[in-house]
């Protein structure tokens, strides 16, 4: 977790970077931010214009993810990078610890994204193949890390407990957020069942007894260079 970019790095101030993800009130002040639905294409940027573009849990919100990868690596330039992170929508456990009752709201909880993904067809399982993904648009060098997002204290390890602390306190106030559009507008559910189940969930997701883990993917790939003259 002590790895904030897992892409190779450069000094070069005259390096450009564009990210897709969720924005944040901060930013450095050589930062632009730019409003647009990403999933339209082309893009308003030329070809050949980004060092590197890192999207971060876009999930349930690009139909079709190769074409966006597509679109991806036309805009870097040859050489360039880009980072793909996403978060699965179900938790695991390795100790067995999640009950096995298919009902358990952490069991429940996954089928029930997969499900809204596939009504809206904005897939929200695109953690299980998006290094296919990357491959097949025509990266290079694709590289996956999978790692393991804890969910509470319970780790030894010191730094994954701090992570697990702060994973818990983002499940426990971020869950309705996650869940009543989808289940209300999508599943069709009544408020007061979305209620129930996060009530359900918030319980489980404080439950000591429970090594959950929210599994994670980050995919790294690299735009080939251009062709040398000779070779043209």
């Amino acid at each position: 977790m002590g790895h904030r970019l897992r892409r190779p790095t450069s000094r070069s101030p005259r390096n450009r970077h564009r990210s897709l993800a969720h924005a944040t009130e901060l930013g450095a002040p050589n930062v632009k931010f730019q409003v647009d639905d990403a999933t339209e294409y082309p893009w308003t940027f030329p070809p050949n214009t980004f060092d590197y573009i890192h999207v971060r849990d876009l999930f349930g919100s690009i139909p079709d993810w190769s074409t966006f990868m597509k679109q991806c690596l036309t805009c870097l330039k040859p050489g360039g990078y880009l980072e793909v992170s996403n978060a699965s929508v179900w938790f695991d456990s390795d100790d067995g610890s999640i009950p096995a009752d298919e009902k358990h709201v952490l069991r429940q909880w996954g089928r029930l994204f997969r499900q809204a993904g596939d009504i809206m067809g904005k897939p929200t399982t695109i953690s299980e193949n998006q290094k296919d993904v990357m491959v097949d648009a025509g990266f290079e060098a694709v590289e996956e890390t999978r790692l393991k997002l804890v969910v509470g204290s319970w780790p030894k390890d010191p730094a994954l407990k701090q992570v697990g602390r702060y994973h818990q306190l983002e499940c426990l106030q971020g869950c309705e957020g996650w869940a009543l559009a989808l289940l209300t507008r999508v599943l069709k559910w009544d408020v007061d069942e979305v209620q129930v189940l996060l009530a359900n969930f918030r319980s489980s997701v404080r439950d000591k007894s429970i090594h959950a883990y929210t599994p994670l993917s980050v995919v790294v790939g690299r735009k080939p260079l251009l062709e040398t003259e000779g070779e043209q």
